[in-house]
């Protein structure tokens, strides 16, 4: 029986060993981490006081994210914030689709 266990041991040991192998010549070169917000109205809006009153103040602007503010396919700009991880959608002719260019992070 421990001839059998090991036998099987050392088939696992085996199969991990290759799998630790082939991981290495993954192909990468599609990799890429895309973090959007869909939440723009939420997370780069004026901060309130505890009575909803503006304070003037906004939030720290998101780094290394993506917002995109609006679905609107007319105007995809509308809700864009200069300085801010709102990013520029440009429209198609007819208004029916959008393409926003996203930053591989």
């Amino acid at each position: 029986m421990k001839t059998g266990m090991m036998k099987m041991m050392s088939w696992v040991l085996f199969a991990v060993a290759i799998a630790a192998v082939n991981s290495q010549f993954a192909v990468r070169s599609y990799a890429g981490l895309f973090k959007l917000d869909f939440g723009q109205l939420e997370n780069e809006k004026e901060i309130l006081d505890a009575d909803g009153n503006p304070t003037g103040m906004f939030p720290e602007p998101l780094t290394n994210w993506n917002v995109i503010p609006t679905w609107t396919f007319t105007d995809p700009n509308a809700n864009v914030i200069a300085g801010s991880a709102s990013i520029v959608g440009t429209a198609n002719a007819a208004g029916t689709e959008v393409t926003w260019k996203l930053k591989d992070d």
